[in-house]
Order: C-alpha cells, then structure tokens, then sequence
C-alpha cells in the first residue's frame, strides 16, 4: 500500500524538484545577466583567467541551462554543467567556511540535487518524456 502511494508521488516530486533547482539558476543567471559588470568584478576578485569571458558563460549557462531543467529536456546533459559551476563554487568560495556554513550546505544541495535528476532523470511530467513517448 506505501509502495503504491510512493510511486504515485514520483513524478509529481521530480517536477517539483526541477522547478526549485532549475528555477533558482534561471533566477541567478537572469541577475547575472543584468548586472554582468557584478559578476566579470567577483571573477576578477579571484584571480579567474578572462573574467569577462567567463562571466557572459556563467551568466548564460546558469539561465539556459536552468530552463532546460526546468522543462525536463535532456536533464542528463543540462545538469552536467550546472554541476561544474557547484563544484567551483564549492572548491573555489565555499569549502574555506567549512561544512556548517550554510551557504556551503545550499552549494551540496543543489549540487545533490541535480546529480539526482541526471542520475534517475527528469520524471514523466518532463520533456524528456514526451520525446521518450514518440520513439
């Protein structure tokens, strides 16, 4: 009987999980891109090679990527780079506050968390499963 009602609740928490996390990245590029001067000065501050370059990436990546996630289209793809901006935000800001930091925390759930959509994949309310649907 739990099994039953776990599995009715699959796809619905697979959309809910990648409207949050897809949505925070369209929200963070969306602001990036606003304010590209921000981010090219945060990257700068790092001492990241060609920080204008990477800023416009960041930005965009953050924001496309994001609506992909969000619509569940080719998760396994699109949550790929998503994940190698945590892993530098985790290795580059975040590890010196150590693992209590909240920010730190937030970084390894988000990044837990699209490693769970590219792992088990976007869920039948996606994209994705609409283009699975047609083959």
């Amino acid at each position: 009987m739990m099994m039953a009602k776990c599995e009715k609740l699959k796809g619905f928490s697979k959309l809910l999980l990648r409207l949050v996390v897809g949505g925070i990245f369209v929200y963070t590029g969306w602001m990036k891109l606003q304010n590209p001067a921000m981010v090219q000065g945060m990257l700068t501050g790092m001492n990241f090679p060609l920080p204008v370059v990477l800023a416009w990436v960041l930005s965009f990546s953050e924001f496309i990527f994001g609506i992909l996630v969000v619509l569940g289209a080719f998760t396994c793809i699109s949550t790929l780079p998503l994940m190698f901006i945590m892993v530098v935000a985790f290795l580059t800001v975040h590890i010196k506050d150590g693992l209590a930091n909240q920010m730190t925390q937030y970084v390894m759930l988000i990044f837990t968390s699209l490693l769970t959509l590219c792992a088990s994949g976007a869920g039948q309310y996606s994209v994705d499963a609409m283009i699975g649907k047609k083959k």
